[in-house]
Parts: structure tokens; sequence; C-alpha cells
């Protein structure tokens, strides 16, 4: 038989109250918990793990301000499809470093002063995986190296140069 509290109406529970009393406290203890866990988490990760989560989102781009840029020389536009995809076409400002060799550590972009450097291939998934390796390898802020959604030929059907 439950005890009745001073104050409190008749045939309430006392342990019900104090269990709705603390329910936001416990559910705010449960979210710090998970996030201090996801933070330790995070800690733990290797870096080329945290700058990968980083580069792999989406970086906002307005496509014909890119071309602009790079037309003007203002940015620097990196090919990382293979020398054979770049012999049967390329755009006429961009750079040959095959996604291959930048994992080998044998590639180079030359990017001066804090241009951005966007990054395309034939379809935007070897952009995204070499748009971290970039930023390690020029030394700069993940932001600043930007992997093209666009391919090769959606970015020539633009209307970006060829040479």
């Amino acid at each position: 038989r439950a005890r009745q509290v001073a104050g409190s109406p008749p045939n309430e529970n006392p342990r019900a109250l104090r269990d709705i009393r603390l329910a936001p406290a416990m559910r705010m203890l449960a979210l710090v918990s998970v996030s201090a866990t996801v933070s330790l988490a995070r800690r733990s990760m290797p870096l080329s793990a945290r700058v990968d989560s980083v580069c792999m989102s989406t970086h906002p781009y307005d496509l014909s301000e890119v071309m602009s840029r790079v037309a003007a020389g203002e940015a620097v536009l990196v090919d990382v499809r293979e020398k054979d995809e770049w012999d049967a076409g390329h755009f006429a400002k961009a750079q040959l470093s095959p996604l291959s060799e930048l994992e080998k550590g044998k590639a180079s972009v030359d990017a001066s002063g804090d241009a951005n450097v966007y990054v395309h291939c034939k379809k935007g998934g070897r952009a995204k995986k070499a748009a971290p390796l970039i930023a390690t390898l020029l030394n700069r802020n993940p932001a600043s190296v930007v992997p093209l959604a666009e391919g090769f030929d959606d970015l020539k059907a633009q209307g970006m140069p060829t040479a």
C-alpha cells in the first residue's frame, strides 16, 4: 500500500511523482552521455578519418563561378582521372594528378597562394576521395579543396573549355 504524501491528492503514488519529475533530467543525462561517447570516439579516430569525414561532405559552389575563376586563373582545376582518360580529353586549364598517384604520394598539385582548388573526375567519386589527399598535400584547410559533383562530360556540356 502506497503512503500518502502530505499535500498530494489521495491515491497518488509518490514514487510515480518522483519518476515524472526526474524524467527530463534522466533524458538530459542520457543525451550528455551519448554526446560524450561520440566525442570520445571521434577523438580516438585517426586524423585521416576525421579529415575524410569533413571532406566527404558536400561543399557548396556555383558552377558558373568555378568556371570563370578557373578561366581567369584565380582557382585551380585538378583532374584526378588516369592518364589514358586525360589523353582522351581534358580541360584547357586543368592539371593532371591521378588519384592512384595521389594515394601513393607520387602526384603533385601546383596551387599558389590561397586559390581554391576544384577537383574533378569522370563522375565525381574519385574527386571526393582525392580532395582530402590534395588538402593534405597542400597543407590546406579541407574546405578550400572542393570536389565537384559534376563529372568530365557534365562539365564539358556546361561549356568548360577543352584542350
